[in-house]
């Protein structure tokens, strides 16, 4: 049924006469504009400035009303908190006659609320009862312990005399035993220490120190004539001002002050009296007439009392803080009571006192006083803070003795915090529902929960959507809170038990899988506990234990189980790894396992290769014996000549039996001693060909051969394209016939694994080798670098006198020419077939090294000066787990890789290469972090087979690799900040988010720091170059927690093409990310949503 709100008796309205103009616009009323009166507040306006009879939503009717009252009334009334309601009876004379029935109405009403003040202070003080009595003697004690041990400590930490600790012990007490806020029955703020008044009083000494229930205000009365002390008094309570125009600032015409400020005044007496208080508060000022008529009335008044000062007097007396004397229209409970109020001095000043209240369980005041109002304020902050400390480790102990916790020494000392610093993370459905989200707050703070505050929000919005992008109710997200190398974790689902208003706990160990059959339902006092002190509690590294489960095991490491209204939430706590990130590595180590093996093999294969020269040397030598005539001078050359290849022979093998590894320090040295081995092998062979030759020659009557001798003497082009430089000339040896194409010995799997490397090709500088296999791209690359033609066109000798100044003259000067090498096998040589048959293929080989100059100086800035560098990509082999689409090759030794690149790629690189030369010389001379995969090298390479007529062009980008000297069982990732992102091989940002449940990976600070200081300066350099598409490689060790990071694949220029493409990854229909955008998008999913710091 519709009803309506109580309105203004007539007798409180202003007269006509007195109001001649609106109150609000101030235009005077005339035939036209008539004058209304507001039905709430009395005030008179015109039509424009007041609203008609209109009914609102929930069925009320609002009569005239002024646009102040029309909000006052529109406004959903607030359920009257347990603290702010009255128990007055007396009905306001100011409100019009009702009939029977309404004042029935309203005393029921007023019944109601006396009825469920009760109830209400009667479960309050039950919960006090529950925090004040001793059950266990062992937590009493220590919980006295925790006590004077933070006093103590408190003490010094303000330069407090240690005289006031045993006062300050006893005060807190008083405090904690006495008063009691409750978030569940009165809606109270957390803390205590809200619900304390302090009151400095200088004086000699502390004998005026004291504690009392209810509020004193250090206020005098308004008018010295005013009485000074009441027993039982009623309260009316205002804020803002009871002037003339109440709190509207505006200015207000001398005429409409004359004509109606005596009215407003005589008409707000009235109100008053009416109301029937014997003290009135007010925030502001009162005219000095009203004061005078309120005088006469023997109600005393107080202006000018802070708004705070207000709030705890309305508190202790069960009052209500008006706006205006006309809101209480709109509440028919307003006035407050206490047992006594005086206004006595308390050293040189008055003070007003509202004490034994009622309940005294809502307010508190405590009296300082000393000599030093510094050091009294020093003292009111120890009160405080060992306030809100006390009571929460009387809470605690409530919440330990429901979970049967044995008492250890010192148990409240071990797990002491005052506020909570950890990170919290939402994940719905293995993904990232939300950024990470830093928690620092004080316990029992304003932005604290208490324990069973959360446990009911939470069951009460389990099936509400997420308000973050997931859009997913609450019960399909897992929350953990982070911190250090610990998490704890809540789960939220559906259950059939529970009951609506209590909430059941028990818990489970994680250990030996019990679950405590003994559940016990939520005390009041543990309801009240602090939800992130709790939450807290699993990151302190000190065991307790309970009894409930029979178990050796932590009590928080177990899984802690609440039920309440359909909701069951999990909380336990998870071992947080922290992960240690491993950087780009800048020095060597030589491989002495693989170069070992490579030793082995190598002599392996050189001994097979001997051993079937000895096989045909045998055979040979039976033949001459057979055939010889030994008269004769021919066949006497052919058994010395025979004889000494078998010396040959032996004395070879002899060597190669007996060479160590120790000689052969590197695999340069190694590349050398099987180039010999190599050349030796085909000298004895030339001359087992040429001897056989012999034989036939002698029964033909013609002229022993000998072999025959061939330099080949080879070209390379130097970097300006115009001179040629002749290299070392390499001799070789042939027989004087031709090798048949079918000689089961160059066709044996021993000797062409010792013949691969293009042999024939020049040595390099100081005499070094390095074979080159025209399909190992980076034997290619090794063998060019390594060039007597680029050590004098490109290595700078003056670098190892002063390193710094040549790197930074190479890295910062404007690009250098590109250094072109091209050489070929056999060019100048006779017999080209011949050779090709014995010594290998006939090749060519061109290389373009790009920045030649600039990427020697970031090797050696980062490898050093001497050949580790060559050592390690002598050798490479396909790679075909690495995360992408290019083909990949990677060293010997797992140190680089070397990517293929389409043609408009590398010249994408080429345009970004300037820009990434003068960040690595700020990376590697200025500090500057970076994630950048390191660049190591620039080639275009062609090789062409003159054999077979195959050609090949392609080019390659020399990184290094991340996987070195990670373990074995290291996980690659390829993140670039989208889930929904796929590729055909490599794990990507799902398989990431799958494998590690939507958690971020944890770092210390400082390895936080240093990567996202790295990936916010990397990804600054390639928005500038317009780059997209780039991505973190990720590798992950689980097994022993090492993570490496690097920016990878920073070669997609954004332009026409790559929109057309639509290569730019996107999410689902939209277009195209740009720069700046795919940029954002990278460094926030990287930085807080992949990677997080535990700390």
């Amino acid at each position: 049924m519709a009803s309506e709100f109580t309105i203004l008796n007539r007798e409180f309205w202003m007269p006509d006469y007195s109001g001649k103009t609106c109150f609000k616009c101030e235009k005077p009323f005339n035939a036209v504009r008539r004058r209304h009166h507001c039905r709430y507040c009395g005030l008179i306006f015109c039509a424009n400035c007041s609203s008609p009879k209109k009914q609102l939503e929930n069925g009320n009717w609002i009569y005239r009303s002024c646009e102040k009252c029309l909000v006052m009334l529109q406004t959903p009334r607030p359920r009257p908190s347990m603290h702010l309601a009255t128990p007055s009876m007396t009905s306001p004379e100011i409100l019009l006659k009702m009939n029977e029935d309404s004042k029935l109405q309203e005393s029921s009403e007023l019944k109601s609320k006396f009825i469920e003040i009760k109830r209400t202070e009667s479960k309050v003080k039950d919960l006090l009862s529950e925090l004040t009595t001793d059950y266990h003697k062992g937590f009493n004690e220590y919980s006295n312990e925790f006590l004077e041990t933070r006093a103590q400590a408190l003490l010094l930490e303000l330069g407090i005399n240690q005289a006031w600790e045993s006062t300050i012990i006893k005060i807190v007490k008083q405090i904690v035993s006495t008063l009691c806020p409750s978030i569940r029955y009165r809606q109270d703020a957390m803390s205590i220490a809200s619900y304390l008044k302090f009151v400095l009083v200088k004086y000699s000494d502390d004998s005026l120190t004291k504690y009392i229930n209810g509020v004193i205000i250090k206020k005098n009365t308004a008018n010295k004539r005013m009485t000074k002390a009441f027993d039982k008094p009623k309260l009316l309570i205002l804020s803002g001002s009871a002037d003339f125009g109440g709190s509207e600032k505006k200015l207000v015409a001398m005429h409409k002050l004359v004509d109606q400020e005596e009215n407003y005044t005589k008409i707000m007496v009235k109100k008053i009296k009416s109301m029937g208080p014997n003290i009135i508060l007010i925030e502001n000022s009162m005219p000095l007439n009203a004061l005078n008529e309120l005088i006469s009335l023997n109600i005393a008044t107080f202006v000018k009392v802070k708004l705070k000062d207000l709030e705890l007097v309305a508190r202790c007396t069960l009052g209500k803080v008006l706006n205006s004397l006309d809101q209480s229209s709109n509440t028919s409970i307003y006035l407050g009571d206490c047992g006594k109020f005086f206004v006595e001095a308390i050293g040189k000043e008055n003070y007003a006192h509202f004490i034994d209240p009622e309940y005294p369980t809502l307010v508190s005041t405590i009296i300082l006083s000393g000599p030093s109002i510094e050091m009294l304020k020093k003292i009111k902050i120890a009160i405080k803070r060992l306030s809100v400390e006390y009571r929460n480790i009387r809470i605690e102990r409530s919440f330990l003795i429901q979970g049967s916790v044995n008492v250890v020494p010192h148990i409240f000392i071990n797990f002491y915090a005052t506020n909570a610093d950890y990170k919290m993370i939402s994940v719905c459905q293995n993904k990232i529902c939300h950024k990470t989200r830093k928690l620092n707050l004080d316990f029992y703070g304003k932005n604290d929960r208490t324990l069973g505050e959360f446990l009911s929000n939470a069951s009460k919005t389990i099936d509400d959507l997420c308000e973050y992008e997931c859009g997913q109710p609450l019960k399909n997200h897992v929350f953990y809170y982070i911190k250090g190398d610990r998490r704890a974790k809540l789960v939220i689902s559906k259950s059939n038990s529970g009951s609506n208003d209590e909430i059941v706990m028990t818990r489970a160990c994680k250990h030996c899988k019990k679950l405590d059959e003994c559940s016990v339902l939520l005390s009041k006092a543990t309801w009240e506990y602090s939800f992130h002190k709790f939450i807290y509690n699993f990151f302190i590294k000190v065991a307790i234990f309970g009894n409930s489960l029979r178990c050796h095991h932590d009590f928080y490491s177990s899984r802690f189980i609440f039920y309440l209204s359909g909701a069951r939430i999990f909380i336990e706590r998870e071992e947080n790894p922290i992960y240690e990130l491993v950087p780009q590595l800048t020095s060597f180590e030589y491989a002495s396992q693989s170069l070992e093996s490579d030793f082995n093999q190598l002599k392996s294969t050189v001994k097979s290769v001997l051993d079937q020269l000895d096989h045909i040397d045998r055979d040979l030598r039976e033949k001459i014996k057979r055939e010889g005539q030994e008269e004769e001078t021919e066949w006497d050359v052919l058994r010395e000549k025979a004889n000494s290849i078998k010396e040959a022979i032996d004395k070879t093998t002899n060597k190669l039996m007996k060479s160590q590894l120790s000689s052969y320090p590197s695999q340069l040295c190694l590349e050398n001693y099987k180039r010999s081995l190599f050349f030796k092998c085909c000298d004895i062979k030339v001359q087992l060909e040429t001897t056989i030759n012999n034989i036939l020659r002698i029964k033909l009557g013609y002229k022993l051969a000998e072999p025959e001798t061939i330099r080949i003497r080879e070209m390379a082009i130097d970097a300006n394209l115009s001179l040629k430089t002749l290299e070392e000339p390499t001799s070789v040896f042939l027989s004087a016939e031709p090798f048949s194409e079918k000689d089961a010995f160059l066709d044996s799997p021993s000797f062409k694994t010792l013949r691969n490397g293009a042999m024939t090709l020049p040595l390099g500088q100081g005499g070094q080798w390095i074979s080159v296999e025209e399909k190992d791209r980076l034997s290619i690359v090794a063998y060019t670098l390594n060039s007597i033609s680029y050590h004098q066109s490109i290595i700078n000798k003056e670098a190892q006198e002063d390193f710094n100044e040549y790197f930074e003259n190479e890295l910062l000067s404007t690009p250098d020419p590109h250094f072109v090498f091209e050489v070929s096998n056999y060019e100048e040589a006779k017999r080209k077939e011949d050779l090709r048959i014995l010594y290998g293929e006939r090749l060519t080989i061109t290389v373009t090294v790009y920045f030649a100059k600039k990427f020697e100086a970031l090797r050696k800035a980062w490898y050093g000066l001497g050949d580790e560098f060559l050592q390690s990509i002598i050798r490479s082999e396909r790679l075909d787990d690495l995360p992408g689409k290019r083909r990949s090759f990677i060293s010997h030794d797992k140190r680089f890789i070397l990517k293929v690149l389409s043609e408009s790629e590398f010249a994408m690189f080429l345009e970004l290469a300037p820009n990434y030369f003068r960040h690595m010389y700020k990376h590697c001379f200025k500090g500057m972090p970076s994630r950048l995969m390191k660049t190591v090298g620039g080639y275009k390479i062609k090789v062409t087979n003159h054999s077979t007529g195959w050609t090949r062009n392609e080019y390659l980008i020399l990184m290094q690799y991340l996987r070195y000297q990670m373990p074995e069982d290291s996980e690659s990732y390829d993140l670039k900040g989208v889930s929904k992102y796929c590729q055909e091989k490599g794990k990507v940002d799902l398989s990431f988010l799958e494998d590690f449940r939507g958690l971020p990976i944890c770092l210390n600070q400082e390895m936080s720091e240093v990567l996202n200081a790295g990936i916010w300066n990397d990804t600054i350099l390639l928005a500038k170059q317009n780059i997209i598409d780039y991505s973190l490689l990720l590798v992950v060790s689980k097994s022993e927690k090492k993570v490496a990071a690097a920016i990878m694949d920073y070669f997609q220029l954004c332009d026409l093409n790559k929109a057309i493409t639509g290569n730019a990854l996107k999410e689902d229909s939209n277009p195209p990310l740009l720069p700046l955008a795919y940029k954002e998008r990278f460094r926030l999913m990287i930085t807080q949503g992949y990677f997080c710091c535990a700390e």
